[in-house]
């Protein structure tokens, strides 16, 4: 008999109600690679509008099967709640083999703990966990529970994608005709959804069922789960209460009301003590930029980055007179004291939100709280817009956190008005690094010495890493940075020549490489291309999803090798000009007699690319690839 997929998996799921056996083997036939496949995936949404004010709540049921061996790990079941979402009735069963039969288990091993937060507005998570007895083939993991929204702000989602395959996933939303409700799909192309929507009298049902869902696939260098899956997010605009209407989310204007009302009392003025800092920072600077990257680098030094919160106060700044007393504050509360100090300086400084890259869509597709989970401050005038991130504490004036390029932000310039601007992304052109060495000739050995310079994010991310570190921890970091040619590299010896804001980091260091020369009776042969490894890993065979890099940048090498008396230049490879679409390699070799100057350029004008653009990327680097390993020769004499 052959059965599809879904009606087999279908057949399974009635199968359990009649309290027989899985065919295990024919589903690990289907599903060869998978550990576990989801029978069913089923949220029942019902908001209310009644006497007792707005209500949603979410009865969730989940259901999958353990196929194989590598399945006895899915032996627990995670439930995240906070204090904008609660979390009861959880019921848990265990369906265990036992003969022809399955022999059900309730669950009672369920425990509450706290969750880790992102850091940036925790809000109070916490995790329940339940642990099932039994996670051996053919066992049935079930999970059942409700969530209440205490917030209806934070309302909601419908997660269609799993790591594993799903069989069907079924989602009913009941809404009252009272209650305006926004509804916008992710990525749901391509799959098999059955929609209806039915209207009554006095509220809509919405139905989605969907067949067949393939198991998400995670790939390194893409984009992250959100960016891909496929999903529906829900957001209340407004609803009719006593012949009055009350908005919600579900609209930049409303969402920004209810920002603006959080932090309406927030540092009215300035306290004594803020003001006098502020103005002796500022007190001989010559111009407004001068006085906002004084303060932007002050709080950077002087006020520590510490994650913490609870509740509705993580998304309400404190009052900046309490972040300068105690030196240390969350990302909101570095927002704030920017916002005070500008204030002081009668500079034009205000919170902003805004969401991270982790979150795949802007304020404009999702007007609600769950399109943020960030705060910063913004510079703002006619001509200029600055975005201040004080949580990363080498970022330079201008080059704003990496993770927040891209999106828009909400800046919040008085009670009621307000501008959302887009972060931009920093140009590759300022993310550069160059690496310039100069090398010789020592029997099989090269002895060099280079001169490393780096700027934009890749000065960011080597700031991070050597200061204030021990010297160990510098040569570790700089001695694996610098690795060139095999891995018998050596550092010898290096020395930090700058390392201040807004000026590149300059490092000079001197090294080895053993064995590196391949020579015969009458040639010598060097690979200058010491970056022929590089970006090996960014392969398209077998993969499904665009890449996506932190930044777009520009890397150069240049090697100037320095040839003795003893040998003389005999071959030296063809230069190479690749320039297409946003992505450029050129070589090139220069042969001055004495010396063989070897320079490279990659250039990535865009830090994300897309599956349409792979017939290009696998050009860049085929054309990349190839030229890699071509060696110059030197005749011995």
């Amino acid at each position: 008999m052959h059965y599809t997929k879904f009606s087999f998996l279908l057949l399974c799921v009635s199968l359990i109600s009649k309290a027989q056996v899985n065919n295990v083997e024919l589903l690990n036939k289907l599903y060869p690679s998978q550990p576990i496949v989801y029978t069913l995936k089923q949220e029942n949404i019902e908001i209310t509008n009644d006497k007792n004010g707005l209500q949603i709540n979410k009865h969730v049921k989940e259901q999958f099967i353990i196929l194989n061996e590598s399945g006895k790990n899915f032996n627990t079941r995670g439930i995240y709640t906070s204090t904008f979402v609660e979390v009861k009735n959880v019921k848990a069963i265990n369906y265990v083999p036992n003969g022809n039969k399955y022999t059900k288990v309730i669950v009672d091993d369920i425990k509450v703990g706290d969750s880790n937060s992102d850091g940036t507005f925790y809000d109070g998570s916490k995790k329940i966990t339940v642990t099932y007895p039994s996670s051996k083939p053919g066992a049935i993991i079930e999970l059942e529970y409700d969530e209440i929204y205490i917030e209806p702000r934070f309302f909601g989602s419908f997660y269609i994608t799993e790591y594993y395959p799903v069989i069907k996933a079924t989602c009913i939303l009941k809404c009252p005709n009272s209650v305006v409700i926004n509804i916008k799909d992710f990525n749901t192309e391509g799959l098999k959804i059955t929609k209806n929507e039915k209207p009554s009298k006095n509220e809509n049902t919405y139905t989605w069922i969907i067949d067949s869902i393939p198991a998400f696939k995670s790939e390194e260098n893409s984009p992250n789960f959100k960016a891909l899956a496929s999903y529906y997010l829900f957001n209340i605009k407004e609803y009719q209460k006593d012949n009055k209407t009350i908005p919600l989310v579900g609209s930049v204007n409303n969402l920004y009301k209810w920002y603006s009302d959080l932090v309406k009392n927030l540092n009215k003025s300035p306290s004594p003590q803020l003001k006098h800092i502020t103005d002796s920072l500022v007190a001989n600077c010559k111009s407004d930029i001068e006085k906002v990257k004084t303060i932007y680098y002050w709080v950077q030094d002087k006020i520590a980055y510490i994650a913490y919160e609870d509740g509705l106060d993580g998304y309400v700044p404190r009052e900046a007179d309490i972040i300068c007393k105690r030196r240390f504050g969350d990302c909101k509360d570095m927002a704030s004291i920017l916002n005070s100090m500008g204030k002081a300086a009668n500079l034009p400084i205000y919170l902003t939100w805004i969401g991270t890259r982790d979150i795949p869509y802007q304020f404009s597709e999702v007007p609600a709280p769950m399109a943020a989970n960030h705060m910063i401050a913004a510079y703002i005038t006619k001509d200029t817009c600055l975005f201040l991130d004080a949580t990363g504490r080498h970022q330079d004036l201008g080059i704003h956190t990496s993770f927040i390029q891209g999106k828009e932000a909400i800046i919040g310039i008085s009670e009621s008005e307000y501008q959302v601007k887009m972060v931009p992304h920093i140009p590759h052109t300022k993310n550069y690094l160059s690496d310039s060495v100069s090398i010789k000739l020592d029997n099989t050995t090269l002895v060099g010495k280079g001169i490393l310079k780096l700027d934009g994010y890749y000065k960011v991310s080597m700031q991070g890493r050597i200061t204030g570190k021990s010297y160990k921890e510098q040569f570790d970091y700089v001695s694996s940075y610098c690795q060139k040619g095999n891995n018998k590299f050596k550092l010898d010896t290096f020395i930090v020549l700058e390392n201040g804001r807004d000026k590149p980091v300059e490092i000079y260091y001197v090294f080895k490489i053993p064995n590196y020369i391949t020579e015969t009776k009458t040639e010598l042969f060097v690979n200058l291309n010491f970056d022929k490894n590089y970006m090996a890993e960014y392969t398209t065979k077998d993969r499904t999803a665009g890449f996506e890099f932190n930044f777009a940048f520009e890397k150069k090498l240049i090697v100037n090798l320095l040839v003795d008396k003893t040998h003389t230049i005999k071959y030296i490879p063809e230069n190479v000009n690749y320039k297409k679409s946003n992505f450029e390699y050129t070589t090139s070799y220069t042969n001055l007699q004495n010396n063989v100057v070897f320079k490279s350029s990659i250039k990535l004008k865009n830090k994300d690319i897309s599956t349409t653009q792979f017939e290009a990327w696998n050009e860049f680097l085929n054309e990349k690839n190839k030229n890699s390993n071509k060696s110059i020769s030197l005749n011995k004499l």
